[in-house]
């Protein structure tokens, strides 16, 4: 139990997090850890999910356990590890349901499966199936040390394979990690404690082209923005918000866009657009700043804004940006 200890007491640093978004932007980092012999599938929801976590050990659990994947499909045919988001997911004990709403993350494999013996022993320091210069059979029970800091769970099952890459006799290995789950409805709400008098907190108008990929997030950031008399120009996904800023690039005072978007992310549009013009440009993300302003860099006049956060507090990012007096 000192190497669970162990995993835990390193600097935690918890934030919101929107785990699809998360996901989709470490893919090609995950990507890195996979043979291009075995399929990744991820297939992420339409509508965001929020949790807490801690970025760097969450990127570290999902590698951990992309990388334990990875090795139990050396003889697979087929091979293919899924990773799929679960927003109601089953089987949940009383005690588990009662105190929070969870997500479910499902990192699985179509390997030859785990038998229940070794299931029962996955977790514990120093415990491996693998050759004695494969592995040091720490990482799931850094996993585990990790889950216990999120306030989570994590498990193992073996079962048939539902075929989730076609046509597949093997079974499918799951390893599923429970999230409390952060209400939608908290992440970004103007009220009336956040929505304060436009002299004391508002915006002069102006044009605001906006790129988010989630139907809601467009419509209350419209919302926001409209009710101080700006106008938006909303699009899903960074190509048409690039291709409409070609079209009209005097037209805007400033571009919001989403990290990860189908087609073109932010930090891809953002680049294309200072390119040709210094207008200000925030990025609103699902999770770590730093992380974020590292994909731009080279991108002057740049904010990045975390999910959640209130209207005035981009109104005030926007502010100073434009140099718009506070």
């Amino acid at each position: 139990m000192q190497l669970l200890g162990f995993a835990r007491k390193g600097i935690v640093k918890m934030e919101t997090v929107e785990l699809v978004s998360f996901i989709t932007e470490n893919i090609p980092l995950l990507r890195i850890s996979v043979p291009e012999t075995i399929i990744l599938n991820w297939h992420p929801p339409k509508q965001p999910v929020y949790i807490s976590a801690d970025v760097v050990q969450l990127q570290q659990m999902l590698l951990n356990l992309i990388n334990n994947a990875r090795d139990a499909l050396a003889d697979a045919d087929s091979p293919c590890v899924s990773l799929v988001i679960d927003t109601d997911p089953h089987g949940l004990s009383d005690a588990v349901t009662k105190n929070n709403d969870w997500v479910a993350l499902h990192v699985m494999d179509n390997g030859s499966g785990i038998n229940e013996d070794i299931r029962e022993h996955l977790f514990e320091p120093f415990y491996t199936t693998k050759e004695s210069d494969a592995g040091t059979g720490l990482g799931l029970a850094m996993v585990y040390g990790s889950m216990m800091t999120h306030h989570g769970f994590i498990e193992c099952t073996s079962e048939p394979c539902p075929m989730p890459c076609g046509d597949c006799s093997k079974t499918l290995t799951s390893f599923r990690m429970l999230f409390p789950r952060i209400n939608m409805s908290d992440v970004i709400q103007p009220d009336s404690t956040q929505l304060e008098s436009k002299a004391d907190a508002g915006l002069q108008p102006m044009h605001v082209l906006f790129a988010d990929d989630e139907e809601m997030i467009r419509e209350v950031f419209c919302a926001i923005f409209e009710d101080e008399g700006s106008t938006v120009n909303a699009f899903e996904n960074g190509l048409l918000a690039w291709e409409q800023f070609q079209q009209q690039p005097e037209y805007y005072d400033v571009v919001v866009l989403d990290v990860s978007m189908p087609k073109m992310g932010g930090p891809e549009v953002a680049k294309k657009i200072r390119a040709m013009s210094a207008i200000p440009i925030v990025l609103i993300s699902g999770y770590d700043v730093h992380h974020t302003l590292e994909l731009v860099d080279d991108v002057e006049n740049i904010h990045v804004q975390v999910k959640p956060f209130s209207p005035n507090t981009i109104f005030n990012e926007i502010k100073k940006l434009t140099g718009e007096p506070s």
